[in-house]
């Protein structure tokens, strides 16, 4: 028998969404596998409290743990339910407000036995998107794989890691880990609003040597996706907040993570993009309200001393390009 702890942070303000949340786990079909699921719920100091919630489910097969902290972001309640498994052979993330499909787990359990330590899969955001359809990379992927049936997928570290430095390949809800294996890798909790995930992944696959993936629709984003887009909206005051994390997230994935002078040009370019959209939304909101982000600039200061040093160029680059209507959002 194999047994997976779900890990699940809960910060919900309307009663219900974790309910849906969980029928999505019940509802896992288990095709051709014996398996134990360990739930394992992360109050972080939620408004909607979650025995509401679960009260009333209790299943074979199926155990429910609900663990309480101070509140400190998705990140922190994470690596608290992590700190917390027991006993499991495989980890898998859900976010509160996300869906799993029926085959979910099943599928990620079949690859994850052939050898692969890390799963994940395609996630569905809006009525025509997913996830991987916004991405550059995924018929290179399709294509440096090894197939494994009807949109299903091996992959070496050699020759995903390269791909994932591009691009976050692999949304939360979407995957399963060998956790028996890579017991120790935690989220960076400095990663406020951008990329604490995508470092995680990053750190994984840094203990891997194959990874498995589908590019099949397994996994349904909720809310918290339009709240990520929302944030990376230029009349956001977020946003510049939001480009900061963002701006800190690259610049880690190249010290860390980059092994070619390739990989470091391009992650270098989107620190370059990043930089001088924080600069664009400073001008843009001084020029409609006089009163800097202070704080985003005291950090800015003690974490990324080049962007002060940089700020005259910036902005007069920034200025050409919005003259000439060229000003590109630097990441979403």
């Amino acid at each position: 028998m194999n047994r997976i702890s779900v890990i699940i942070p809960y910060y919900q303000r309307e009663p219900g969404i974790l309910r849906r949340a969980l029928d999505s786990v019940y509802a896992q079909d288990f095709a051709g596998h014996d398996v134990e699921v360990d739930v394992v719920i992360i109050d972080d100091e939620s408004p909607s409290p979650p025995e509401i919630e679960v009260d009333s489910l209790n299943r074979d097969g199926f155990s429910i743990r609900i663990l309480r902290r101070p509140n400190g972001g998705p990140s922190k309640a994470r690596n608290t339910g992590l700190d917390a498994v027991t006993g499991a052979d495989y980890v898998a993330f859900l976010d509160s407000d996300d869906l799993w499909r029926p085959a979910h787990l099943s599928t990620g359990l079949s690859l994850l036995k052939k050898g692969a330590q890390i799963y994940f899969c395609d996630s569905q955001y809006s009525e025509t998107e997913t996830w991987f359809k916004g991405l550059d990379c995924i018929d290179r992927l399709v294509a440096a794989s090894d197939p494994q049936g009807d949109e299903l997928y091996l992959v070496s570290k050699e020759k995903l890691l390269p791909l994932f430095i591009e691009s976050c390949l692999a949304h939360t809800s979407t995957v399963i880990y060998d956790y028996a294996a890579i017991p120790d890798v935690r989220f960076d909790a400095s990663q406020l609003t951008a990329g604490e995930d995508y470092l995680f992944w990053l750190g994984i696959l840094q203990h891997t040597d194959l990874a498995a993936y589908s590019t099949q629709v397994l996994s349904d984003r909720g809310r918290g996706i339009d709240l990520y887009r929302s944030a990376l909206d230029w009349n956001n005051p977020e946003c510049v907040k939001r480009l900061y994390y963002a701006l800190r997230l690259h610049k880690k994935i190249k010290r860390h993570y980059c092994e070619t002078p390739e990989q470091k040009r391009h992650v270098g370019e989107k620190i370059t993009l990043l930089r001088r959209g924080i600069v664009y939304l400073f001008m843009r909101n001084f020029l409609r309200h006089p009163k800097p982000n202070a704080r985003v600039l005291s950090r800015l200061a003690i974490h990324d001393f080049p962007s002060i040093l940089l700020l005259p160029v910036n902005m007069l680059i920034t200025a050409r390009q919005k003259l000439a209507g060229k000003v590109e959002f630097p990441i979403g």
